[in-house]
């Protein structure tokens, strides 16, 4: 399927066209890229918006006759391939995590709420993958090892503590920065270094301060490298604990919905409503950090896995499913079936709901 949708949207010099799309959620046009969904229209390359391939897509499945088991016409959206990849990835042998990070997914919970697989099926798939892999690799790999290698595997571990956190390099893998922890991305910094990682970014701008004035600029360029890493380790630490409480979280949805009426009209609605109050929403679905410039709490949330669980394994009453629906479209742009979601909504929500539209559009603050 992937290569024939590259065959048909690939240039006659063999490339694919660059083309810029607009991103409706952070309201910008995106650099030119390489988009695989796109069309040549008069004398120039489009990128097909998300209605488009909807509509094309429930064309198609009009077009096949295909039926549910009701006798009611098929419906799918973009979103639902994503789902079957992910159950077929898995079912094939993929690891999880490796499905977690082909997805973009934060939390692997997230990734097996993807898969309609139950977690045997996981293991059994994989056991057939790791099978498969063992009877192409030597069977010499897989003898038990010495007592001198196993001392030698331990002691791995034991050099990864260093004086600014852990190391994370993997095992039998040489340092390649020669011990020059500060700029390198696999140390993980413990907070207790914090002060000394300060105290050692005030020293690199004083010296970088003297090689500039002295006129050693390829002593600056070098020292202003390591500033880079030490202000990427501070920024590390920054993030700090996950934030927990209702309130906190709420304030953390307000902080993330900043600069964008929607996301602040969802985040609203949502705060208005007892899902913040539930473990099993916010532990699954919600993920705090703190920004790296103001150190801020900022709330992030999966709506397609929220959606999702709806469905499966997040019990509630219609309203509330009706509620978070809208919610979620307004925050994630998920499509929602207006004539079925507002059919049933009291008036409290009702009053919510009409507040949450006016400050969507701008004219509510």
């Amino acid at each position: 399927m992937l290569a024939a949708i590259v065959t048909r949207v690939r240039e006659p010099g063999g490339g694919i066209p660059l083309v810029s799309a607009y991103d409706p959620h952070e309201a910008v046009w995106n650099p030119p890229m390489p988009l695989l969904f796109q069309w040549h229209w008069r004398l120039e390359d489009r990128p097909l918006s998300a209605g488009a391939v909807r509509r094309l897509l429930n064309d198609t499945l009009a077009g096949s006759g295909l039926t549910d088991a009701s006798g009611a016409p098929l419906r799918f959206t973009p979103h639902d391939f994503r789902r079957l990849f992910i159950t077929d990835a898995v079912m094939h042998g993929m690891p999880p995590h490796i499905a977690q990070l082909v997805a973009g997914h934060r939390d692997i919970n997230t990734t097996m709420g993807y898969k309609a697989v139950y977690p045997e099926e996981v293991i059994t798939g994989h056991r057939a993958f790791i099978a498969r892999r063992r009877t192409l690799r030597p069977s010499e790999e897989y003898r038990t090892p010495s007592d001198e290698e196993w001392e030698e595997f331990l002691g791995h571990f034991e050099r990864r503590r260093v004086a600014l956190g852990e190391c994370g390099r993997s095992y039998s893998t040489p340092c390649i920065h020669e011990h020059s922890c500060l700029r390198c991305p696999l140390l993980r910094p413990s907070p207790a270094q914090r002060p000394r990682i300060t105290g050692i970014r005030g020293n690199l701008l004083d010296r970088i301060a003297e090689a500039e004035r002295e006129g050693w600029h390829g002593e600056a360029e070098g020292l202003k490298v390591s500033l880079a890493g030490a202000d990427a380790k501070l920024a590390q630490l920054l993030k700090g604990p996950p934030v927990t409480m209702p309130d906190s979280i709420a304030t953390a949805l307000r902080n993330h919905a900043e600069g964008s009426c929607c996301l602040a009209a969802a985040a609203e609605l949502l705060i208005a409503q007892a899902w913040l109050q539930r473990a099993d929403f916010t532990s699954r679905f919600i993920t705090v950090h703190r920004s790296p410039g103001s150190g801020k709490p900022m709330a992030v949330i999966n709506w397609p896995a929220a959606v999702t669980a709806l469905d499966t394994s997040l019990p509630c009453s219609g309203g509330e499913q009706r509620m978070l629906k809208i919610i979620a479209s307004l925050a994630d742009g998920i499509p929602v079936d207006l004539r079925d979601t507002i059919t049933g909504l009291d008036d409290r929500n009702v009053q919510f709901l009409i507040t949450a539209i006016l400050r969507a559009s701008g004219k509510l603050h």
